[in-house]
């Protein structure tokens, strides 16, 4: 299913984890790593992190293939996003806004529905009361937007820390925690909390 070549958690270094040279997520991720590497970095932690939550909480394999594409993907809509704007990372703007209508429409050009989920792509800012960029509620968000919202969420908290920085990890559960059941899927985020918990100890 993947090909990786090096994964190196929260660092700065050249973290390629990439499908097979043959899907055509690839050419999108290379597109990515050449416009905004922020961005790019982010969407290679996202990634693994809901791959490693969609098995903790019993996808099967092609789902979890259909889950990580999507989440490394989620942020595709970037690509139309000028860089600096992308460096002030206003992530209430309507410009941000527009990025998951944009990535949605990316994905849509190269192929289907079935080889992405495109509502992970269009509304991992939503949530569970409704008050997200589209207003879609905890009946309306799939379990696996669900997963990314709390994974990206996560990533955008610690994505400074160092390697062994477990109060700012500690600080980043508080508050997934503190805003379960309001914005994030409580299950989830203890999913996540113990996948975490585990690999730092």
């Amino acid at each position: 299913m993947l090909l990786i070549d090096e994964a190196i958690m929260g660092t700065d270094n050249h973290l390629n984890t990439e499908f097979e040279r043959n899907d055509r997520s690839t050419l999108l991720i290379r597109r990515m790593k050449s416009h905004h590497r922020e961005t790019y970095l982010h969407s290679a932690r996202v990634s693994l992190y809901t791959l490693l939550l969609a098995g903790a909480m019993g996808f099967n394999q092609e789902e979890q293939e259909i889950i990580y594409r999507s989440a490394w993907l989620h942020d595709i809509g970037k690509l139309n996003t000028p860089r600096l704007m992308l460096d002030h990372d206003d992530s209430n703007s309507d410009l941000s806004k527009g990025h998951c209508v944009s990535g949605k429409q990316i994905v849509s050009l190269w192929g289907d529905d079935t080889w992405a989920d495109m509502d992970m792509i269009l509304y991992h800012h939503e949530n569970l009361d409704g008050t997200g960029y589209f207003g879609r509620n905890w009946k309306q968000l799939s379990m696996p937007t669900r997963l990314l919202r709390v994974t990206d969420s996560y990533d955008k908290m610690t994505k400074h820390i160092g390697k062994n920085d477990n109060g700012t990890v500690e600080l980043a559960f508080e508050e997934l925690f503190r805003w379960s059941e309001i914005i994030y899927d409580a299950s989830v985020v203890e999913h996540f909390y113990q996948i975490m918990k585990s690999s730092r100890n």
